[in-house]
């Protein structure tokens, strides 16, 4: 993974987005940015997170954010998300 000071520009989107909604959240690709803050925001508000990842680096990067709130998990094939 090769870091961008442009890749998260996103973020203040995904925060007003997450600040004026209530609810399950669920993430489709995991990335070093926006997880780690859906994560903590998510924590915060005692929202439930679920966030699929379908590439093995990612995944190994952000699977240290499991909890009981926030279940992240491996998809070989994004069919085989529940969602």
């Amino acid at each position: 993974m090769r870091y961008s000071p442009t890749g998260a520009s996103h973020l203040p989107i995904l925060i007003k987005v997450l600040q004026i909604s209530n609810g399950p959240v669920l993430e489709l690709g995991s990335g070093p940015f926006s997880t780690p803050v859906m994560h903590w925001l998510c924590l915060e508000a005692k929202r439930p997170l679920t966030t699929y990842e379908n590439d093995k680096k990612y995944f190994e990067i952000n699977k240290v954010f499991q909890t009981d709130t926030h279940e992240v998990k491996f998809v070989n094939n994004w069919d085989e998300a529940k969602i």
